[in-house]
């Protein structure tokens, strides 16, 4: 029988040695958040010997350090964890763990090995073309596709281009349901998987990579997409991830590939270099905090108080005051995952080395320009993608050839004022106005109001040596501009006139007016 304890769920079994089965992790098919609303230390005291009297088991607790960064409720239990007399840590992908009460309770790792071949066959495709590897990698693929992407933008950029709306699910958290729905109109998106609920294409985030059955009468196609350059946190580790992605489908899957961008940029590091890192911060975090409780001046303490909270170790240390070693295992975790997509040959390497995968590997053509076109239409933020396409316009340069043109007619069909401005103002002015949409506007008018045809037509109307009054002034300027199609910013004024000639204030008969002295421009 089991009982609700917050959002813990307690199964006890009638069994001799009375065991007690804690799942600690993420419960897919239950209403509720995917963390701890009680502490254990509530839970023990609710039940007298808890932890002489029960085992307990923390099933997926490779969750412990992937998870420790984002979901900060998930650690804090393991401190009574360790209270048990009779304990153990449960993963079909178990990441080793370096807090020292692993070793001072002389914990060992078991592991369960089949007799036969259980290796998975995986195509790895890299490849700087999200959407080419997916219509490359769908060729001769019938009946349902599960595509497993932790980016809500990447997903509704690959249903737009493939023009799958009407086609697509995407199971996700319940604050990215919202985003697509309020960002992107999409509706058909929910935080809980149900068979009825699938589509032809279906799409997870990473709430259900892992502890989570997806049960289907028919075998899926699995594709799995990490784009290290442009979204890093579809980041996935073919020794974890990758495996536990897999075992969602419990009556098995037709295929799976992973399709991956790498970013050279990445700076690698050893899993030694970053421990060193960490144990360097860790020192520097000792020693602030020992001036902080020595500190006798009540504004140097409050100081000090203000620099521990935004010191880069602070984030590694619990309210206590102990260390989080399931965060800083997190950090070297995902330092040396990382490493893996700084280049097509480490990942590869990592594939051969894995115990579960058969990998077969492949390159994916590249599409030049589609790739930028993608990477424009990827980009969230209007800032972000108007400096790309200003990047892209600057690689083109003064190309006259049919195929950069074409390309530039392409990038105004995502962004036209962006191309209008560059080809008014020029990027140098456009990077000094820093892409502000108002000032550029204001630069493009004055640009205008001073080109080349308004000039002549102006010099055409106006002499020096000449006097005019303002309203003839104002009269004549508006017919130029109206005439080329120029706006005024604001009401037209007869100081306009000075932009074209050097003038001083002059009358015609009782009018006001101005003397032109000689043309500025």
């Amino acid at each position: 029988w089991g009982r609700w304890v917050g959002s813990l769920v307690f199964f006890f079994v009638s069994l001799p040695t009375h065991y007690l089965y804690i799942r600690m992790t993420h419960i897919m098919n239950i209403k509720n958040p995917p963390f701890y609303a009680v502490k254990s230390s509530d839970i023990v005291e609710m039940f007298p010997l808890l932890d002489q009297c029960f085992a307990n088991y923390v099933d997926e607790c490779h969750q412990l350090v992937t998870d420790a960064e984002f979901r900060e409720k998930m650690t804090p239990p393991m401190d009574e964890f360790f209270r048990f007399q009779r304990k153990a840590l449960i993963s079909a992908t178990p990441i080793l763990m370096s807090d020292p009460r692993f070793a001072e309770q002389s914990f060992r790792m078991i592991d369960v090995e089949t007799e036969y071949d259980v290796r998975q066959p995986i195509s790895v495709m890299h490849t700087y073309n999200l959407l080419q590897a997916i219509i490359e990698t769908l060729i001769g693929k019938e009946g349902t596709i599960t595509l497993f992407v932790n980016s809500i933008s990447l997903i509704y950029s690959i249903i737009d281009s493939m023009k799958w709306t009407e086609e697509s699910s995407v199971f996700c958290s319940k604050g990215a349901c919202n985003e697509l729905n309020k960002s992107y109109n999409f509706e058909h998106c929910f935080d809980q998987w149900k068979p009825e609920r699938m589509s032809r294409y279906n799409f997870f985030t990473s709430r259900f990579y892992a502890a989570f059955d997806l049960e289907l009468e028919e075998r899926p196609h699995v594709i799995i997409l990490t784009d290290m350059l442009h979204t890093p946190h579809t980041l996935v580790d073919p020794e974890t991830s990758c495996i536990q992605i897999c075992g969602r489908f419990r009556n098995g899957l037709t295929s799976v590939t992973h399709i991956y961008r790498t970013n050279p940029d990445i700076v690698c590091k050893t899993r030694e270099q970053a421990d060193w890192e960490l144990s360097t911060l860790r020192y520097g975090y000792h020693a602030d905090y020992v001036n902080y409780i020595s500190a006798e001046n009540e504004q140097v303490k409050f100081y000090l108080g203000e620099t521990l909270k935004t010191h880069p170790f602070a984030p590694f240390v619990n309210d206590d005051g102990s260390i989080n070693y399931f965060k800083w295992d997190h950090e070297v975790y995902k330092t040396v995952v990382t490493n893996l997509y700084s280049s097509r040959h480490l990942l590869e390497e990592a594939y051969t080395r894995s115990h579960y995968f058969e990998p077969t590997f492949v390159h994916c053509r590249y599409d030049k320009e589609a790739e930028r076109l993608t990477l424009i239409r990827n980009t969230d933020s209007l800032k972000k993608r108007r400096a790309l396409c200003l990047e892209l316009l600057m690689q083109i340069g003064q190309s006259e050839s049919e195929y950069d043109q074409q390309f530039v007619n392409q990038i105004r069909e995502e962004d036209s004022f962006i191309v209008e401005a560059y080809e008014v103002l020029g990027a140098d002015t456009l990077n000094k106005l820093k892409l502000n949409e108002r000032k550029i506007c204001t630069e493009m008018i004055l640009k205008r109001q001073t080109g080349n045809r308004v000039i002549q037509l102006i010099k055409n109307e106006f002499v020096e040596g000449h006097t005019y009054s303002n309203p003839y002034i104002v009269k004549k300027l508006q017919e130029i501009y109206d005439r080329l199609g120029i706006p005024v910013a604001k009401k037209l004024q007869p100081k306009q006139i000075l932009l074209y000639f050097q003038a001083i204030p002059s009358y015609v008969k009782k009018n006001r007016g101005y003397k032109l002295v000689r043309a500025i421009v």
